[in-house]
């Protein structure tokens, strides 16, 4: 509504109209056109036609005689607020102008949805090309990587081109090391062969020098020729015992031996065991190199405090030495050596105090450490240890002497020492103690070891191993040197009895022997061959010793 001293104006190019309303009537100014307002009537005034117009509630009105800048800043009583123009879009007047700008509205308003839902359909693909962007980014990393993965893959199938190269080299340098295994094999077979060869020409030899001292013996026997006798009936061979005998009027024995234990050797000289027909074994049994003709011999091994000999205790350790190479469930690497080595050894200490160089003549005393000289012996470089039966060249004691290769020191086993004492002992040993070391040397068992030759050739350690089952007599130290090795090989020293029943030890040593023997001539075989391999005999010819 116009309150009063409301003013609307109309202003155009040409004409310019007034209005005031005032209250209970209106007053129309110079150059009006217009019809008479009432109170609180507001109109639109009409201007020329195509002409602009303007409403506003603030105007500057210019009346007439009045200043410009009067009734400026009034408010409209309509809206109560000052200082508010609103002023419409200038546009073309006309009769109908009202109802085209509602219907311009319209369309205005309908547009301006399309182009919000066009909007809202440009802002969801705008999503969905980020969305594709983001795809598009992770596609062409992922196509990075695929090349990356090519090159890779480029480099792979090179290499595997390269490793069937390889493999090809491979198959055929297999090809050539199976060929030089096969050559290697045969080599060492035609190795073996040559050892063995020279082995049997020594055995030939040995056999020919034994041959000619019995030609050079002269006897008084006289060979009577075989007369027939009536056939009596014995037990079979292995069933034959070489220690037992039938004393009775047809063996024409005069004096009967009886086994007392004590001083009094039970094989004494002077006591007649066997008639003179009697006491030999024909054919003789063989171990190894050494011949059993003598049922004597077999006599001093299954009796009791009675001392072997050099060849009782030779036989013993030959076998010794094949269990170490042929024996089942044997882990410990070893050999030995023989009555001979002592004696070569202990025959030459005197002149080698002397002048060392006395050793470098002395071949057959060479050849234990290289494995030669001696029957199925090893060569000291392929073992860890050495065992040595010694008999003191004062006294017919025996003892056992094991050369430890590793620690380089003698451990001896002495089975009498309440009576032969230590110092006795270690003097007894010290020609062996000075002399390996020189044996080692001029062999070449230092070589490549770094070891300086000062140092190489020091004297060995000796120690004494102490605790050991002890003998009850004098005559029983060569049994106790043959189980002191027994039980060094199977590794059971520790389980040693306190004291041997000796009695036993004997007869079941003096079977084993008798029955290994005997059954070598009824089924007519050998197994004294050095050069068959390990493993390479049958149960039925191999006898384990002890």
């Amino acid at each position: 509504m116009v309150g009063e001293g409301d003013i609307i104006v109309a202003e155009s190019s040409e004409m310019k109209r007034k209005y005031i309303a005032v209250e209970g009537s209106s007053k129309k100014m110079k150059n009006t056109a217009e019809p008479k307002l009432e109170v609180n009537d507001v109109r639109i005034t009409n201007t020329e036609k195509n002409a602009a117009y303007t409403e506003g509630l603030f105007v500057n009105c210019q009346s007439e005689g009045q200043n410009a800048n009067e009734d400026d800043d009034f408010e409209h009583p309509v809206i109560h607020q000052s200082n508010l123009m609103i002023t419409a879009p200038e546009s073309l007047v006309g009769d109908d102008s009202s109802s085209k700008l509602k219907k311009k509205k319209i369309r205005r308003s309908e547009s301006n949805e399309d182009i919000l839902k066009r909007l809202a359909e440009i802002e969801v693909k705008l999503q969905s090309n980020e969305e594709i962007l983001k795809r598009l980014a992770e596609i062409e990393a992922k196509v990075e990587s695929n090349d990356i993965i090519l090159k890779r893959l480029t480099g792979i199938e090179s290499k595997i081109q390269s490793n069937e190269e390889i493999q090809n080299r491979l198959a055929e340098l297999e090809m050539k090391v199976q060929s030089n295994i096969q050559i290697e094999k045969k080599i060492k077979e035609l190795e073996e062969k040559v050892q063995s060869n020279e082995k049997i020409l020594k055995r030939v030899a040995n056999v020919e020098s034994k041959v000619n001292d019995l030609k050079k013996l002269k006897t008084d026997d006289e060979v009577t020729p075989d007369a027939p006798l009536k056939r009596q009936k014995k037990p079979a061979a292995l069933l034959q015992s070489p220690w037992v005998n039938q004393y009775d009027s047809a063996m024409g024995t005069s004096t009967v031996g009886t086994s007392t234990v004590g001083t009094t050797k039970p094989c004494a000289e002077g006591v007649k065991h066997f008639n003179e027909e009697n006491i030999m074994i024909s054919p003789c049994f063989y171990f190894s190199d050494i011949a059993i003709s003598s049922k004597m011999w077999w006599l001093e091994l299954v009796t009791t405090n009675e001392a072997l000999d050099d060849t009782h205790v030779d036989v013993c350790f030959y076998y010794l030495r094949k269990l170490l190479r042929y024996g089942p469930g044997i882990k410990i690497n070893a050999t030995t050596t023989d009555f001979a080595f002592y004696s070569q050894v202990r025959g030459l200490y005197d002149d080698f105090s002397k002048d060392p160089l006395v050793l470098v003549k002395q071949t057959s005393l060479l050849s234990y450490p290289i494995g030669l000289y001696m029957p199925c012996n090893t060569s000291w470089r392929e073992v860890d240890h050495v065992l040595m039966p010694l008999r003191m060249y004062n006294s017919a004691h025996w003892i056992l002497c094991h050369f430890d290769i590793k620690e380089m020191c003698l451990n001896i086993y002495n089975s009498y020492t309440k009576i032969v004492k230590e110092p006795v002992v270690l003097e007894a040993v010290r020609p062996f103690s000075v002399m390996i070391p020189y044996l080692l040397f001029h062999t070449g068992f230092f070589e490549g070891k770094n070891i300086p030759e000062q140092e190489a050739l020091k004297p060995l350690v000796v120690k004494m191993v102490p605790k050991l089952p002890q003998q009850k007599n004098d005559g029983d130290c060569g049994i106790y040197v043959i189980k002191y090795a027994e039980y060094f090989i199977n590794e059971m020293l520790k389980e040693m009895p306190k004291i041997f029943n000796i009695a036993q030890v004997r007869k079941h040593l003096a079977t084993q022997l008798y029955v290994y023997a005997k059954r070598k001539q009824v089924e007519n075989y050998d197994t004294d061959n050095d050069w068959v391999p390990k493993g390479c005999l049958t149960t039925e010819k191999t006898v384990i010793f002890l």
